[in-house]
C-alpha cells in the first residue's frame, strides 16, 4: 500500500486464436485490440484504490451502503415495453434523456403517465410521451450513435449508482437505455412473474423490438451481477444469431461481476459470516419487498404461496420458495445447476469482454471461467486483484471501472462494422443425451471413419 491507495493489479486471458475483427487498414484481434485501446486492462496493468477500502467486503458495503445520490444525476424518460406474445405482460426501458431546463418544466413532463395507476417515480425519472418514443423510430446510420443496453443487478433498477456512473462517462459518445426487470425500478407487472439468472426472453424480445423500431443502429449490450448472469446466458443461448441474424444483431458486450456459478457463489458466499448475516439477509428483504408490491398479480400463479416470506432468512430460502417453482425448477439448487451461465460460455459468438474482481465476495473467484474462456475466440476475461462487488473504488469515490467500459465500448465501436464479425472456430465437445446415454461429438474436427470389417 502507498499513499496513493492500493494497486490492483490486472490480469487477461484470452483465446491464442483469439477472432480477428475487420479494421479500417486490415484485421485486428479481439484481445490486441483492448490491449492497444484500453491500457487499464493491459496484463499486468495496475491502479489505485481506496486505502481506505482495503478489502472486497469493504469495497462491496460500501457500494451498496454509500451515499451516491448527489452524484452522477442521470434523468431518464421511461417506456412501458409490451410483449403480445406473453399475455401482454410488460417491462420498463429507462431511456437517457437530456435534464429539464427548469422545476417548471419538469413537474409538467411528469403529468404524463400511459398508466391507470402510476406508482411512484423513480428519481429523475419519467414517461416518455408517444411522440417521443416516435423519434427513436427511424433508420440508422454509420455516423448515428451506438444504443448502449443496461442490465442491472438482483432486484435494482436504473436507479442504481454504477448504472449511472458508466452512463455518465460514456453518454457523449453512446445513446444509453436500461432495461428494467420485471417488477423492479417501480415498474408494475401484468402477469404472475419476475425474473432470474436463465430468464433471457425479456432482453431477446427487446433487441427485437429495437432492431425492428431503429433498422441499421449498433447495439451493445452490458450486464451487472445478476444482469451479467442474463446476458451471458442470452448470449450462449442466441449463437450465432447475435452475430449474423441483422434481427437480434449484438454488436458487441462487456460482462461485469458475474456469478458464473452460481451454486459454488451461493456456497461461498454463505460460508462468510458477513455473507450469512448481512449480504443474504439484505438481498432477501429486498426481494420480499418486491413480492409485497406485486403479490397480487403474483398470487395468479397457482405455484406462488405468499405466506413462505415469513420464514426467509437467506437467498437460497427465497430462490427455494418462489424463484424454483415460479420457473419450474425442483429447488434452489436445481435452479442453481441449471441457470449457471458457465455451462453457455462457449455459445457466446459476439466479441466480449468479461470483468470480475478476485476479491469479490458475492462471486468468488473460483467461479471464473478461466479454462471455458480460453477455448472461445470471441472472449477477453480480466480479472482485478481488488475491487469487490462493483466496487473499484479508488481516492476519492472515484471509480475504476466507469471510463474502462466507455473504452472497451469505443475500441468494439471502431472496428469496420460493413464488414461483420468473421466467424471463428470454437473448441467445444458438444454434448448429447440420447435415452439417458451420454454421446459425445467433436464440433471442431471429424473423426476419420472406420472400416469395421477390416479391423475385425
Amino acid at each position: 500500500m502507498s499513499y496513493f491507495g492500493l494497486r490492483s493489479f490486472v490480469h487477461t486471458q484470452a483465446s491464442p486464436d483469439s477472432v480477428q475483427l475487420p479494421t479500417k487498414t486490415g484485421t485486428e484481434s479481439l484481445a490486441k485490440l483492448i490491449a492497444e485501446e484500453v491500457p487499464e486492462l493491459r496484463e499486468g496493468a495496475y491502479d489505485y484504490l481506496s486505502p481506505v477500502l482495503f478489502n472486497g467486503d469493504l469495497q462491496t458495503l460500501y457500494a451498496g451502503a454509500g451515499n451516491f445520490e448527489n452524484v452522477n444525476k442521470i434523468y431518464y424518460g421511461r417506456r412501458i415495453i409490451a410483449f403480445p406474445e406473453e399475455s401482454n405482460s410488460i417491462v420498463s426501458a429507462d431511456y437517457l434523456i437530456p435534464p429539464p431546463a427548469s422545476k417548471e418544466e419538469w413537474t409538467k413532463l411528469l403529468a404524463y403517465s400511459p398508466l391507470e395507476k402510476t406508482p411512484p417515480y423513480p428519481a429523475r425519472t419519467r414517461y416518455l410521451r408517444p411522440e417521443e418514443v416516435a423519434k427513436y423510430e427511424r433508420t440508422y446510420t454509420p455516423e448515428d450513435k451506438p444504443l448502449l443496453v443496461l442490465l442491472h443487478g438482483l432486484s435494482g433498477g436504473s436507479h442504481e449508482s454504477y448504472i449511472r456512473a458508466v452512463i455518465d462517462d460514456i453518454k457523449s459518445k453512446f445513446d444509453c437505455v436500461v432495461l428494467n426487470s420485471r417488477g423492479c425500478a417501480r415498474t408494475p407487472i401484468t402477469t404472475p412473474q419476475l425474473f432470474c439468472a436463465i430468464w433471457t426472453e425479456d432482453i431477446r424480445r427487446f433487441v427485437q423490438i429495437l432492431h425492428k423500431e431503429q433498422p441499421g443502429r449498433r447495439i451493445y449490450l452490458i450486464g451487472f451481477s445478476l444482469g451479467a448472469s442474463i446476458l451471458a446466458n442470452y448470449l450462449g443461448q442466441q449463437g450465432d444469431l447475435a452475430r449474423d441474424d441483422p434481427a437480434n444483431k449484438i454488436d458487441g458486450a462487456i460482462i461485469v461481476a458475474n456469478p458464473w456459478d452460481l451454486a459454488h457463489s451461493n456456497q461461498a458466499m454463505h460460508s462468510s459470516y458477513i455473507g450469512s448475516h448481512v449480504y443474504s439477509p439484505v438481498m432477501t428483504k429486498n426481494l420480499v419487498r418486491l413480492l409485497k408490491n406485486h403479490k397480487d398479480v403474483l398470487a395468479q400463479n397457482p405455484n406462488f404461496d405468499y405466506e413462505k416470506r415469513l420464514s426467509l432468512k437467506y437467498i437460497y430460502d427465497f430462490d427455494d420458495a418462489f424463484t424454483a417453482p415460479l420457473f419450474g425448477f425442483d429447488s434452489a439448487k436445481d435452479y442453481y445447476r441449471s441457470a449457471s451461465s458457465v455451462h453457455r460460455i462457449l455459445g457466446i459468438r459476439v466479441p466480449t469482454v468479461t470483468i470480475n474482481a478476485l476479491d469479490d465476495p458475492i462471486v468468488h473467484k473460483d467461479c471464473i471461467p478461466y479454462k471455458e474462456a480460453i477455448k472461445n475466440p470471441y472472449i477477453l476475461l480480466a480479472t482485478t486483484s481488488l475491487g469487490g462487488h462493483i466496487g473499484w473504488f479508488k481516492r476519492g469515490n472515484q471509480l475504476w471501472y466507469p471510463p474502462v467500459i466507455t473504452k472497451i465500448f469505443s475500441a468494439l465501436d471502431s472496428i469496420d462494422h460493413t464488414k461483420g464479425v468473421p466467424k471463428a472456430p470454437v473448441s467445444q465437445a458438444h454434448r448429447q443425451l440420447v435415452d439417458g446415454r451420454l454421446q459425445l461429438q467433436f464440433l471442431t474436427e471429424k473423426a476419420p471413419e472406420v472400416d469395421v470389417k477390416a479391423s475385425a
